[in-house]
């Protein structure tokens, strides 16, 4: 699971507090056609959205790349968009003291 996973890279590299980069070539082009990169077999909006919501709680920032608009219907956009959201939520979430 993302938790898990999440858990393991934090033992891992020592630390509970990182810097999370979304690459959005990271996603299967069905969601996310324009990337610099399209690869199929990517990862679909739903495992992304776990992983983010596993590890926003404890970044010190984020940031999403690899939206190419030039190539865009708008389709990636509005999901980097989204993630983005999940991100911000998922963060206050863990955060709320």
């Amino acid at each position: 699971s993302a938790k898990k996973l999440a858990t393991k890279v934090m033992k891992e590299i020592g630390t509970s507090q990182f810097y999370l980069s979304l690459d959005m070539d990271c996603l299967d082009p069905a969601y996310a056609p324009a990337t610099g990169t399209p690869e199929p077999f990517g990862l679909d909006p739903w495992q992304v959205r776990d992983l983010i919501h596993a590890f926003a709680p404890h970044t010190v920032g984020f940031d999403i790349m690899e939206i190419a608009p030039d190539y865009d219907s708008g389709q990636t956009a509005l999901l980097g968009t989204k993630l983005l959201r999940e991100f911000i939520a998922a963060h206050a979430a863990g955060n709320i003291q």
